[in-house]
């Protein structure tokens, strides 16, 4: 297997207060993408600049959107997987490049090939704050495979104004998948319990979480309470959520008020 870097199609529509959208070429695998962001005189953006200028970013399929963020906590995610970012680049990493086996890394990857996909989109959002920013964006493909399995990345609001447990019920959506990992956006987490089924299938405290996260060689991130389930790097070790009950028990130790949840998934379209 071949990997290359491309250049994608121009971006229309960058600017102050404006949504991009760049049109992915179908074809190849897309293993990543990586948004070039600068100044109008060409300056590479800081990270503080990216995440204060851009506010959300979208990969849709068809319609469907499969990934849903801002871009602090895309970043935030290639960092908990050890994937850094120089000044002026935001990666979207799709692979796993974390994972044992090509399978493995490959397994979340986005296959565009076979006509299973008719359009595939990046939009991602400007806010009020940069100033003539310019974005292009490259991406490194491999050889071309039918959409199938395919990662996604969903951003789900909550509010809990308290200190102590909250269930929180219905998050991700169940369905023939598998759930990789969840990023609660608060750090103020202690105790964390996941039910499925009405069995517990996990039970940690901060200071478990984090042994277990430094024998996976994740790297935590400020700010946000990360519950693993591929801490061996198996896809297969992953959560079935083939499930008639799933849930989640947190135990906030400082009061979050309006949180996010980003679950991750490997989901097929073509499993019902």
């Amino acid at each position: 297997m071949v990997y290359r870097l491309q250049k994608l199609p121009t971006p229309q529509g960058v600017g102050v207060s404006q949504t991009a959208t760049v049109r992915i070429p179908l074809g190849p695998s897309y293993t990543a993408f990586y948004l070039e962001l600068t100044s109008g005189e060409g300056v590479p953006l800081s990270t503080a600049n990216i995440d204060a200028g851009i506010g959300e970013i979208r990969l849709i399929v068809d319609g469907d959107v499969k990934i849903r963020g801002s871009a602090a906590f895309l970043r935030k995610r290639a960092l908990f997987f050890g994937v850094g970012a120089v000044t002026g680049c935001l990666p979207l990493i799709l692979s796993s490049p974390w994972a044992r086996t090509r399978d493995g890394e490959d397994s979340t990857a986005y296959g565009t090939a076979g006509g299973t996909m008719a359009n595939f989109t990046l939009e991602v959002d400007f806010t009020a704050t940069l100033v003539t920013p310019t974005m292009q964006v490259f991406a490194r493909q491999s050889d071309p495979r039918p959409f199938g399995a395919h990662l996604r990345i969903q951003r789900y609001a909550d509010n809990f104004a308290f200190t102590g447990e909250h269930e929180i019920a219905g998050i991700p959506a169940l369905g023939p998948h598998r759930l990789l990992g969840l990023d609660i956006d608060s750090a103020g987490v202690g105790e964390v319990e996941v039910l499925a089924n009405n069995v517990r299938q996990y039970i940690s405290t901060p200071i478990i979480r984090n042994q277990q996260l430094l024998i996976s060689k994740r790297v935590p991130q400020a700010g946000f309470t990360h519950i693993d389930f591929i801490g061996e790097q198996r896809m297969d070790e992953s959560m079935p959520l083939a499930l008639n009950d799933f849930r989640t028990k947190v135990n906030f130790t400082a009061a979050p008020g309006a949180f996010n949840i980003y679950a991750t998934t490997i989901q097929d379209d073509n499993i019902r």
